[in-house]
């Protein structure tokens, strides 16, 4: 030992002293806190890879999911169970499938002002379902709004229904054609009877 702290240098010495004061003062435990740590990482891991389906890792668990209906309040306390889930509100929240959100959906609105009326109310198993209102039609799928049904002028060839417009007739040629052959014919007669109005008339003042 003589030999070895003859040979170092003074200053590496001096140092060397310092860091074995720092780690002589340091708390026993912080080693072990450490290598626990790394454990409870390790652990975590593994539950977040080892989760089979139908389970979803909460807190150090692999848990079930929540029913419809419901949603999570609280994570299961054991591998494979159950969570507290509590109901969503009735007429203004659903879940129409198993989850693990801490979260209901918010039920649809159908909105009067663009036509729309409840078809289905809001359960907390299923959203609401909207349709057109009368007299109104949507041709799409998803609607956000119904248009107003087409009013015809000329007969209608089919009513208007929640996912169709009316279909109208058209203004038929035929009739066009046949107040041009008419007009002559009236125009004759018309020029008759003015022919005999004027002549009784001259033969009341003669």
């Amino acid at each position: 030992i003589y030999l070895f702290q003859k040979s170092i240098n003074p200053l590496h010495a001096f140092l060397l002293q310092i860091l074995t004061f720092i780690v002589g003062s340091l708390p026993k435990n912080i080693s072990a806190r450490a290598t626990e740590v790394s454990d409870l990482r390790e652990n975590v891991t593994k539950a977040e890879t080892q989760c089979s389906e139908g389970l979803h890792h909460g807190g150090q668990f692999c848990c079930q999911l929540c029913p419809p209906g419901t949603r999570k309040d609280a994570d299961c306390t054991a591998n494979g169970g159950k969570p507290i889930c509590v109901p969503c509100q009735e007429g203004k929240e659903y879940t129409d499938n198993k989850h693990y959100s801490p979260k209901c959906r918010r039920c649809k609105f159908c909105d009067g002002g663009h036509g729309l009326e409840v078809e289905t109310n809001c359960t907390q198993t299923q959203n609401t379902k909207c349709r057109c209102k009368l007299n109104f039609y949507c041709e799409t799928s998803l609607c956000e709004h119904c248009d107003p049904c087409t009013t015809c002028e000329h007969g209608i060839v089919e009513k208007c229904t929640p996912t169709s417009n009316t279909k109208c007739q058209k203004e038929s040629n035929d009739s066009f054609c046949f107040y041009i052959l008419l007009s002559p014919i009236l125009s004759i007669k018309y020029e008759e009877k003015l022919i005999d109005f004027n002549y009784v008339r001259v033969q009341y003042f003669v």
